[in-house]
Protein backbone atom coordinates (compact mmCIF):
# COMPACT_ATOMS: atom_id res chain seq x y z
CA UNK A 1 0.00 0.00 0.00
CA UNK A 2 1.14 3.70 -0.57
CA UNK A 3 0.54 6.64 1.23
CA UNK A 4 1.87 10.20 0.26
CA UNK A 5 5.02 10.62 1.58
CA UNK A 6 4.83 13.75 4.23
CA UNK A 7 7.62 14.37 6.19
CA UNK A 8 11.35 14.54 5.28
CA UNK A 9 12.81 12.08 7.64
CA UNK A 10 16.47 10.97 8.68
CA UNK A 11 17.29 8.17 10.72
CA UNK A 12 19.01 9.19 14.01
CA UNK A 13 18.33 13.18 13.61
CA UNK A 14 15.68 14.92 15.49
CA UNK A 15 12.00 16.01 13.22
CA UNK A 16 12.39 19.79 13.04
CA UNK A 17 9.91 22.49 12.17
CA UNK A 18 11.54 22.77 9.09
CA UNK A 19 10.78 19.73 7.95
CA UNK A 20 7.87 19.79 4.94
CA UNK A 21 4.73 18.25 4.91
CA UNK A 22 4.07 17.17 1.95
CA UNK A 23 7.01 16.01 -0.33
CA UNK A 24 6.38 16.61 -4.04
CA UNK A 25 8.75 15.48 -6.72
CA UNK A 26 10.90 18.37 -8.42
CA UNK A 27 11.59 16.55 -11.41
CA UNK A 28 7.53 15.88 -12.32
CA UNK A 29 6.05 18.07 -9.86
CA UNK A 30 3.92 14.84 -8.20
CA UNK A 31 3.75 13.52 -4.56
CA UNK A 32 6.71 11.54 -3.51
CA UNK A 33 4.93 7.91 -2.23
CA UNK A 34 6.29 5.93 0.28
CA UNK A 35 5.70 2.35 1.17
CA UNK A 36 6.78 -0.85 2.94
CA UNK A 37 8.93 0.07 6.17
CA UNK A 38 9.62 3.90 5.51
CA UNK A 39 5.30 4.10 5.11
CA UNK A 40 5.24 2.48 8.94
CA UNK A 41 8.03 4.91 10.44
CA UNK A 42 6.11 7.90 8.79
CA UNK A 43 3.20 6.23 10.58
CA UNK A 44 4.91 6.01 13.80
CA UNK A 45 5.89 9.95 13.84
CA UNK A 46 2.53 10.97 12.15
CA UNK A 47 0.92 9.53 15.27
CA UNK A 48 3.33 10.84 17.84
CA UNK A 49 3.17 14.79 16.70
CA UNK A 50 -0.57 14.18 16.38
CA UNK A 51 -2.29 15.78 19.65
CA UNK A 52 -4.82 13.21 20.99
CA UNK A 53 -8.41 13.94 20.52
CA UNK A 54 -6.95 16.92 17.65
CA UNK A 55 -8.64 15.14 15.09
CA UNK A 56 -12.29 14.87 15.05
CA UNK A 57 -13.19 11.96 12.93
CA UNK A 58 -10.28 9.64 14.85
CA UNK A 59 -10.47 10.88 18.12
CA UNK A 60 -8.07 8.21 19.29
CA UNK A 61 -5.59 9.28 16.86
CA UNK A 62 -2.34 11.05 18.44
CA UNK A 63 -0.58 10.94 21.82
CA UNK A 64 -0.24 13.42 24.64
CA UNK A 65 3.69 14.42 23.74
CA UNK A 66 2.23 17.59 21.93
CA UNK A 67 -0.28 18.60 24.58
CA UNK A 68 2.68 17.23 27.32
CA UNK A 69 5.06 20.08 26.57
CA UNK A 70 4.77 22.23 28.91
CA UNK A 71 4.08 19.40 31.85
CA UNK A 72 8.01 17.74 31.02
CA UNK A 73 9.68 17.48 34.36
CA UNK A 74 6.89 17.06 36.80
CA UNK A 75 6.47 13.87 38.80
CA UNK A 76 4.70 11.52 36.36
CA UNK A 77 4.94 13.03 33.27
CA UNK A 78 6.85 10.41 31.33
CA UNK A 79 4.86 7.72 32.52
CA UNK A 80 1.60 8.91 30.96
CA UNK A 81 3.57 9.94 27.90
CA UNK A 82 4.69 6.40 27.58
CA UNK A 83 1.16 4.64 28.08
CA UNK A 84 0.05 7.34 25.61
CA UNK A 85 2.42 5.70 22.87
CA UNK A 86 1.92 2.04 24.25
CA UNK A 87 -2.31 3.69 23.20
CA UNK A 88 -1.21 5.15 20.26
CA UNK A 89 1.02 2.14 18.79
CA UNK A 90 -1.87 -0.28 19.65
CA UNK A 91 -3.97 1.81 17.48
CA UNK A 92 -1.66 2.11 14.88
CA UNK A 93 -1.89 -1.29 14.57
CA UNK A 94 -5.48 -1.90 14.76
CA UNK A 95 -6.40 0.35 11.99
CA UNK A 96 -3.67 -0.84 9.33
CA UNK A 97 -5.55 -1.80 6.24
CA UNK A 98 -2.37 -2.92 4.57
CA UNK A 99 -2.28 -6.44 3.39
CA UNK A 100 2.01 -5.98 3.37
CA UNK A 101 3.59 -7.42 6.27
CA UNK A 102 6.16 -5.02 5.78
CA UNK A 103 3.42 -2.39 6.78
CA UNK A 104 1.82 -4.25 10.24
CA UNK A 105 2.87 -3.81 13.11
CA UNK A 106 3.16 -7.40 15.36
CA UNK A 107 4.74 -5.94 18.48
CA UNK A 108 5.94 -2.92 20.31
CA UNK A 109 8.85 -4.71 21.58
CA UNK A 110 10.55 -1.73 23.53
CA UNK A 111 9.68 1.62 24.72
CA UNK A 112 11.96 3.66 26.97
CA UNK A 113 10.74 7.29 28.10
CA UNK A 114 13.61 9.39 29.82
CA UNK A 115 14.09 12.70 30.34
CA UNK A 116 17.65 15.00 29.68
CA UNK A 117 20.03 14.81 32.05
CA UNK A 118 20.37 18.73 32.69
CA UNK A 119 17.33 19.66 30.51
CA UNK A 120 14.26 18.51 32.66
CA UNK A 121 11.86 19.86 30.01
CA UNK A 122 13.97 17.11 27.22
CA UNK A 123 12.86 13.87 26.83
CA UNK A 124 14.14 10.94 24.44
CA UNK A 125 12.33 8.57 23.39
CA UNK A 126 13.48 4.83 22.46
CA UNK A 127 11.18 2.46 20.85
CA UNK A 128 11.32 -1.35 18.68
CA UNK A 129 8.73 -2.15 16.70
CA UNK A 130 8.25 -5.15 15.38
CA UNK A 131 6.64 -5.88 12.02
CA UNK A 132 4.70 -9.30 11.08
CA UNK A 133 7.81 -9.28 8.20
CA UNK A 134 10.45 -9.66 11.48
CA UNK A 135 11.55 -6.29 10.87
CA UNK A 136 12.34 -4.30 13.49
CA UNK A 137 11.97 -0.18 13.02
CA UNK A 138 14.06 1.33 15.44
CA UNK A 139 12.92 4.49 16.60
CA UNK A 140 15.38 6.91 18.59
CA UNK A 141 13.25 10.53 18.70
CA UNK A 142 13.95 13.85 20.65
CA UNK A 143 11.45 16.36 22.24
Amino acid sequence: MNDIKLLNLTAGQPVSPDDTDIEINPSNGDFVWVSGHDRVRQNIVKILLTALTSNVVFSNYGTLLATAINQRGSANINQSIKDSIIQGIAYLQAIETSQLQSERIQALQKLTVTAVAGNKQAIVIKMEIVLEDGFVVVSDVSF
